[in-house]
């Protein structure tokens, strides 16, 4: 089995069906969100396995007229559900699951509340910083 990040812009000439529907054909197991909805900038980020490898899907994303770096990425992964990754789809909330275990979805999400409240804590230690150097040099200044 291979494991593969593949990230697709979405625009006017390829829509997620349209991706989702080639992604489909090579894989009974993938994740994926869709990121930039009301922007200019929408694209999906997908996980996925699959026992063939990355030139067929190549092949058949070109077809779609997405062309590699410019309309489309396709890297493979050193390991099975890296659970980082999987983390980083789900951050927003909304994703699309097909085949992955309840297990590794739980496993995904707490990673992700972990990292969001380590990023928020890092904010806020920030933020406390920030105003010890104003309350000080506001005493010094006096």
């Amino acid at each position: 089995m291979n494991y593969f990040k593949l990230r697709v812009d979405i625009n006017k000439d390829v829509s997620i069906t349209d991706v989702e529907k080639v992604v489909s054909s090579y894989s009974q197991c993938y994740c994926y969100s869709i990121e930039g909805v009301d922007t200019t900038n929408m694209h999906t980020h997908f996980y996925l396995e699959m026992s063939k490898g990355a030139p067929a899907l190549r092949m058949r994303l070109r077809s779609l007229g997405l062309k590699g770096n410019g309309g489309y990425s396709l890297k493979e992964l050193d390991e099975e559900k890296p659970i980082e990754y999987l983390a980083y789809i789900m951050k927003e909330g909304r994703f699309h699951n097909v085949g992955l275990p309840e297990n590794v979805i739980l496993s995904a999400q707490e990673y992700n509340c972990k990292v969001q409240n380590d990023i928020k804590e890092k904010k806020e230690a920030k933020k406390g910083l920030l105003v010890t150097i104003e309350k000080e040099l506001k005493e010094k200044i006096v």
